[in-house]
């Protein structure tokens, strides 16, 4: 058994024992906490990375997108990291299947059409390629939608993506939180002392925008994070 296997293994027991604090698992429940020991194992090279592009001069490009559909990030992590043969052997020592555990992931509800699979493996690509680019776009809360068929009838309903377990691969990053305003009206005036014209504007909604932040995992990446051969 390797390091890995120890490390991963370590961490998987402890956030199922000291953070889930489930009396009977679900394989939502192992979803979570080995995305959790996971996002671990990735973040000193996702720091890295904001680190270096923070400090060189160079350009950085963001790609703005209605949609970005990365699909289930669980499966797609370990690929690219390479370790997916470490987490099986990990899950099959404690009689678990990764299979399983991984299907039970929902897809991120950020998106449904080509553009947004488009969006999402231009942003796997860029990771891979080690380009500084940022992806934007809207956190949908209840996804796009679902289709479903009653009584011979297509109906719309709500993607509740999010209740899965509040999909643990984001981070919040509130501290960067602004106000968005909305609707409301305009108007302008004449300063009587200085004689310019003067804009105004009173919305009638305002929200507050909390970012959230995900990191993109390129292939075969972190032995060129660690100096090694990619």
């Amino acid at each position: 058994m390797t390091n890995e296997q120890i490390d991963l293994k370590t961490s998987l027991l402890h956030y199922l024992q000291n953070h889930l604090d489930r009396r009977f698992t679900t394989a939502e429940d192992y979803n979570r906490a080995v995305a959790k020991a996971i996002r671990d194992y990735l973040m000193p090279a996702w720091r890295e990375t904001l680190s270096r592009q923070h400090h060189q001069v160079q350009r950085h490009a963001y790609y703005l997108s209605m949609e970005f559909l990365i699909g289930r990030s669980l499966i797609n992590n370990l690929q690219n990291l390479g370790i997916e043969d470490e987490v099986n052997q990990a899950f099959n020592e404690l009689g678990l299947s990764l299979e399983a555990i991984e299907q039970a992931e929902v897809d991120a509800g950020l998106g449904n059409g080509g553009l947004g699979r488009l969006a999402a493996c231009f942003m796997d690509s860029c990771a891979t390629l080690q380009l500084p680019v940022t992806g934007y776009g809207l956190r949908y809360e209840y996804g796009l939608f679902r289709q479903m068929i009653q009584n011979g009838e297509q109906i719309e309903a709500p993607d509740y993506w999010l209740d899965f377990n509040n999909y643990p691969w984001e981070v919040n990053r509130k501290e960067y939180t602004c106000k968005v305003k909305f609707g409301g009206e305009c108007w302008s005036q004449i300063d009587p002392e200085t004689g310019r014209l003067l804009l105004h504007w009173q919305a009638d909604e305002e929200v507050l925008a909390v970012p959230f932040d995900v990191p993109i995992v390129g292939f075969d990446i972190l032995p060129a994070l660690n100096g090694g051969d990619s």
